[in-house]
């Protein structure tokens, strides 16, 4: 039983969680609003906290290319996209559709005069 604890406790100090992010949505959209490399730097921050540390050392020297050049490649920027459109999602909370709007809408009504639905 002592094996059992140690191996449980083993398996839960090296599961994969995701990093405290002190990246919020807030910072997200600074960035976006920035010319120089706000879209990279997103990527960056994402990375971060979901990806892997290869992906994280391909936007860090995509950011220093662009900062002494000015300009990305094509294929950093697919890459920097790939990044940020497949951790997005989990960063970014989930705003409902009009479709769900209409329909919670239609089905949270209380009636207070249950005369008229029964017709009385």
């Amino acid at each position: 039983m002592r094996k059992l604890l140690k191996d449980s406790a083993r398996k839960a100090m090296f599961a994969k969680k995701p990093k405290q992010a002190h990246f919020t949505m807030k910072d997200y959209d600074s960035n976006m609003r920035l010319e120089d490399g706000g879209d990279i730097r997103n990527a960056i921050q994402l990375a971060k906290i979901y990806g892997t540390h290869a992906e994280v050392n391909d936007m860090e020297s995509m950011l220093r290319g662009y900062e002494s050049t000015g300009n990305t490649y094509n294929y950093e920027y697919d890459n920097m996209n790939r990044i940020d459109s497949k951790y997005y999602h989990r960063f970014a909370p989930r705003l409902p559709d009009k479709g769900e709007i209409a329909f919670k809408k239609l089905h949270n009504r209380n009636p207070t005069n249950y005369s008229s639905i029964r017709g009385n």
